[in-house]
């Protein structure tokens, strides 16, 4: 073929521009490497993906450059070559005179390797690199332009790798070749993995059936692909797709004098059509004890697999994975001694069946399962291995396999909902444990065991995502179930019953977890061994249930009992034992016994970073309950920069809805509150208030735990009204869902009563005095939560007047404590601090003072950095100026003031200028009152308005001052009125 219009000699059927041409990046890629002299160029890629019209698009475009040769030969066959280039020779007029097309071949290489003129050769589809080798010009001003799909020719020149179309160009060119637009043309692009050729088919299908898009995709999907992906007549392309591709299968597998590898080609290329198109890590394949490496580089060679742009995982277009097992589905399978005779006679080992490519899968998937314990480490190699496994069930060639086959397929499938839900992956095992269950009901039917353990896991994974009654509801139904078939003491039914009073547990259920827990014991002893791992999880869990239910000591008895036998057991970095001790510490904490709970906290903290890494959930879990324990004994500081840390890694690592990211912002918001930042802890819980019955739910402890901390923070920025209507609402709540006498419905009664407390004692009274009588009688008389209510109660009678009342009971509080928690515990300096205060309020002066001056010697021994040693350092020289002691109060007041880390607007720091002004006018100190009140009502009137009526106090105040101070001034020996 010649081009009349120029002088440019054209030799060969160059295709045309087809319609709709998509002008690609890799076009560009191709003559930038072909700008040099005598330059080759490889264009590879899969058959389909465009490496024709591509050479082809350059080759035009030189129609019009003047001078030269354009040659296009057909290189798919050793006789194909050898035609179109004796054709070319016979053009430039250097042919074989006798028409040996071999030696035309060789002269015009000759004859292009000293020419001067440029030359432009184009060899498409070649398949023989020896044999084009020795038919390549060497010299001259020829370039080469190769296109196959065997990217071993890449040794010829550089290479020009075409893939498949992007996404915005397939959708580009469905939209115009169908009339369809954009609208779910994405999907169809999606189906066809891009694929030019594909997409040429589809749009050809869809305009001559007048289908639009969701039809051709239902077409696809219930079709097999030769009938939805016809070759279009007249198309300049010879093959459907199918052939095309099944031609790239047949070539790759072919046997070239080793029949194992071939065999091996085989086997890869049916284990990769099963598995995810998103890609397989190498690392997955290489447990085969085949010859994997020399089949890798067969099948990537051959253009059916290719290497993920980070080099870690291989990618088979999903069109390659169809065909391979579209041909296994219409393939039947051959027994050993076939497979035997093909071998010895060097044939192509026979296409791999449906049963074969799905043993083939499986076998990859379970040589790379690990263990639970695992988990959370390797959740990257697991989310990987899990998008296989889903792969492999998406075929839906399982069902047509073995049964041997689809039990194995829901056992892995077990593995990746367990999988999942350690990694804390909890939306998508929720979503595969539903499904898993089905499956499993189907398959293996409703009375077999892995069927139960199926339904375990659906529970769990629905406990993990918060969703606690259904977690419940779910497992008293299977609980029953199993326990009738399996019996009660089978293994299953010891997990179900463990995990159900687990979620009891996190429900607030204790009396039903508890009873779960001592049953589920004396089973594990019996069929396990008294120090079997699962006797001591089970064990452990009780342990638990104490120590939630403020059961102090019998949870410090069983773990301390505990702790010895898992260190001899399972050894001291075992996930078991490090959380038998990590929940001795917290149950030390709980009881007061901060020397203790502290040291192994803190050296948890550092074993959870060796064992586990920065962003397990045990090291996570570990800096949380550091952070509680700091903000329990006045570090509060420390408990906010740990709880930030926290709250950051559980962000990336969990995700914003996780519940441990939930209740770990609650736990930062409380130390907020502590630390003094009430802005930052109110925005915090309202933004918690915001979200959390969105994601839980309105009744879940988490969001009324959360409810009950903006109230608190409420109350202690004078919002009073507001704060009461939210502690009334939790404790209906509470009331309906827990009852009366739960742990949790108390702490409701108490905090409605603290809202209560200043404004409404009489309110107040009541429900605290109930409070005591039904924690004394629920949880011991001795119990810190008892102790605490008491202690509020002791304040709500000092706020009533009732004195007496409230001396009575701070004395018995602080004895209690003092025995109970031990003289350093924060909680019993504060019941030092009121009972002092309320001899205040009695008139006994001295007693008082006696009193705070022991406590603030008290923490600056053991809570130096504690908040209140600032209030009970104010509260001693009110005291002091009360009893007209004020040499003794200036010093505490001015102490108070000096502390750097707290501003001018710090509350405390306002009442102690205040009372270091009215103690320097007591004293005589004039002057350096008016300064302090003229200090006091700048503040004031910045902070509340000069219309307040704090503000009108302060005024009246100063003013006051200012007339003492002139008359001083004037008559100086004078005392003042």
């Amino acid at each position: 073929m010649s081009s009349p219009a120029t002088s440019v000699v054209v030799v060969g059927r160059i295709p045309r521009e087809p319609p709709r041409f998509v002008v690609r990046d890799e076009l560009a890629r191709l003559r930038r490497a072909l700008e040099r002299p005598a330059a080759a160029v490889v264009v590879t890629g899969l058959r389909g993906a465009g490496k024709t019209h591509l050479a082809a698009a350059h080759a035009r475009s030189l129609f019009d450059s003047g001078q030269g040769l354009v040659g296009w030969v057909n290189a798919e066959t050793p006789d194909s070559t050898l035609s179109g280039l004796a054709d070319i020779a016979q053009r430039l007029g250097v042919a074989d005179p006798d028409g040996d097309s071999a030696v035309s071949a060789r002269r015009l290489r000759d004859h292009l390797s000293g020419d001067t003129v440029a030359a432009l050769l184009v060899f498409d589809n070649a398949t023989d690199a020896d044999h084009l080798r020795e038919l390549l010009p060497t010299g001259g001003r020829t370039r080469i332009v190769i296109t196959s799909v065997d990217r071993s020719f890449a040794a010829f020149g550089d290479a020009v790798d075409v893939t498949c179309f992007t996404r915005p160009e397939s959708v580009r060119y469905l939209a115009d070749s169908t009339g369809l637009g954009d609208d779910g043309a994405d999907q169809v692009a999606e189906d066809l993995g891009d694929l030019p050729l594909a997409l040429s088919a589809a749009a050809a299908t869809m305009v001559g059936r007048r289908l639009g898009y969701a039809q051709y995709r239902q077409l696809l999907h219930d079709s097999p692909l030769p009938t939805v992906l016809r070759r279009t007549a007249g198309h300049d392309y010879p093959r459907s797709v199918v052939q095309a591709i099944s031609l790239c299968i047949e070539t790759t597998e072919g046997v070239t004098g080793d029949y194992q590898l071939a065999a091996d080609v085989a086997w890869l290329l049916g284990a990769m059509a099963m598995l995810s198109p998103g890609g397989v890590h190498r690392s997955l394949l290489a447990t085969s004890p085949r010859r994997i490496d020399e089949a890798l580089e067969r099948c990537v060679a051959g253009s059916l697999l290719s290497w993920s742009t980070s080099g870690e995982a291989l990618i088979m277009h999903r069109l390659v994975s169809r065909v391979l097992r579209e041909r296994g589905s219409n393939t039947q399978s051959i027994s050993l001694f076939r497979r035997a005779t093909a071998a010895l006679r060097n044939r192509a080992p026979a296409a791999r069946s449906t049963v074969e490519l799905v043993r083939s899968a499986l076998a990859i998937i379970m040589r790379n399962t690990f263990p639970p314990s695992q988990a959370w480490a390797r959740r990257q190699d697991g989310a990987h291995l899990v998008d296989q496994i889903d792969a492999l069930w998406d075929t839906g060639m399982v069902h047509s396999s073995t049964r041997k086959h689809a039990a194995a397929m829901i056992a892995v499938r077990r593995w990746a909902v367990e999988q999942l839900t350690e990694a804390a992956d909890t939306a998508r095992a929720l979503t595969l444990a539903q499904d898993v269950v089905i499956s499993s009901e189907q398959i293996l039917g409703g009375e077999h065991p892995d069927t139960f353990t199926a339904r375990y896991l659906l529970a769990r994974a629905h406990a993990a995502c918060g969703r606690l009654d259904e977690a419940a509801a779910r497992l008293e139904a299977y609980l029953t179930d199993a326990g009738q078939v399996l019996g009660l003491a089978h293994p299953v039914t010891l997990a179900m019953r463990f995990q159900l009073a687990d979620t009891y547990l996190q429900a607030g259920f204790l009396d039903k977890s508890r009873a779960l827990h001592t049953e589920n014991i004396a089973h594990s002893q019996q069929v396990f061994g008294a120090d079997a791992y699962q006797t001591l999880n089970f064990r452990g869990g009780l342990a638990q249930v104490h120590l939630s239910a403020g059961h102090l000591a019998d949870a410090i008895a069983i773990f301390e009992d505990l702790l010895p036998v898992y260190l001899r057991v399972l050894g001291a970095d075992h996930v078991d034992s490090f959380l038998c001790l990590h929940k001795l510490a917290r149950a030390y904490g709980a009881a007061g016994r901060t020397d203790e709970a502290v040291p192994l906290l803190r050296k948890n903290l550092d074993d959870a970073m060796r064992i586990f890494g920065g962003d397990h959930p045990v090291t996570l879990a570990c800096r949380n309950n550091l952070a509680e324990i700091y903000e329990a004994i006045g570090r509060a500081d420390d408990a906010v920069r740990l709880g930030e840390a926290n709250l950051v890694e559980r962000l990336r690592v969990l995700g914003p809805e996780h519940p441990d990211t939930l209740i770990t912002r609650h736990n930062l918001a409380c130390a907020l509150q502590t630390a003094g930042r009430l802005a930052d802890a109110i925005a915090l819980f309202e933004a918690n208030i915001a979200d959390f019955p969105r994601i839980l739910g309105s009744d879940h402890p988490i969001t009324l735990l959360t409810q009950g901390g903006l109230a608190i923070a409420y109350s202690a920025s004078g919002r009073w009204d507001e704060s009461i209507a939210i502690q009334e609402a939790s404790l209906r709540d509470r009331l309906r869902i827990l009852g009366p006498d739960h742990p949790d419905t108390l702490k409701a009664r108490n905090n409605l009563a603290d809202a209560l407390g200043v404004r409404q004692p009489g309110r107040a009274i009541p429900l605290l005095e109930a409070n005591v009588s039904a924690s004394a009688r629920e949880l011991g008389l001795d119990h810190p939560d008892t102790l605490t209510y008491r202690y509020n109660l002791a304040a709500a009678y000092h706020a009533a007047g009732r004195i007496d009342d409230a001396l009575t009971n701070h004395r018995t509080t602080l004895t209690d404590r003092l025995r109970v928690l031990g003289p350093d515990h924060h909680a019993t300096l504060a019941s030092r601090d009121n009972l002092a205060a309320a001899y205040r309020s009695a008139g006994h002066l001295d007693t008082a003072i006696d009193l705070f001056k022991t406590n603030l010697a008290e923490y600056h021994r053991a809570l130096p950095g504690h908040p209140r040693l600032r209030s009970t350092r104010n509260a001693l020289a009110d005291t002091l100026r009360a009893a007209g002691r004020f040499e003794e109060a200036i010093p505490l007041y001015e102490a108070n003031i000096d502390q750097q880390e707290f501003g001018p607007d710090d509350s405390l720091t306002g009442r102690s200028i205040n009372g270091l002004a009215l103690a320097y006018h007591a004293a005589g100190r004039f002057e350096e009152a008016v300064q302090l009140f003229e200090t006091m009502f700048d503040q004031t009137t910045r902070a509340l308005g000069s219309d307040h009526p704090l503000a009108d106090v302060v005024r009246d105040h100063l003013a006051a001052a200012e007339q003492v101070a002139e008359t001083h001034r004037r008559h100086p020996t004078n005392p003042p009125a």
